[in-house]
């Protein structure tokens, strides 16, 4: 089923964001107080520079040129758009316990939940209406599962 397929691919990119992101913070550990002290271009560079160094490391080709731009994103940021992905998650999950009688309704929600995912994991980032959107279909799907 499309679903189950579905929710096995978001399953999979969240735990592959959950690894590398808990990877990555324990290599920073060592060297958060310098990183701290560099300024924002610093930072950047320091990204940068950190994905040309892992691609060669692990033998991966990099193609074309690698800039940062824009602003760094905190950890409050990926960790609200983790939470997001997980709850939409969820929410598709509880589609599939809902009545014949309310298949409708839990394909629209199902459908919107994997399309916001994947909108969300493009631009990495949750907005304040997605966050409303969400919160509406949790408590409309917890109504016809209960």
């Amino acid at each position: 089923m499309k679903v189950d397929m579905t929710i096995t691919t978001i399953h999979q990119n969240v735990t592959d964001r959950v690894i590398a992101e808990s990877l990555f913070t324990s290599m920073l550990d060592a060297a958060r107080d310098d990183y701290r002290a560099l300024s924002d271009h610093g930072k950047r560079c320091f990204i940068e520079k950190g994905l040309e160094y892992f691609a060669g490391r692990l033998g991966v080709e990099v193609q074309g040129e690698r800039q940062v731009t824009g602003k760094l994103p905190h950890i409050e940021q990926v960790q609200e758009v983790a939470d997001a992905i997980e709850e939409l998650q969820t929410i598709i999950e509880m589609c599939e316990e809902i009545p014949d009688n309310g298949a409708d309704f839990a394909k629209s929600v199902s459908d919107s939940a994997a399309s916001m995912i994947e909108t969300i994991e493009r631009l990495g980032s949750v907005t304040e209406k997605q966050l409303t959107a969400i919160e509406n279909w949790r408590a409309g799907v917890e109504r016809w599962v209960r």
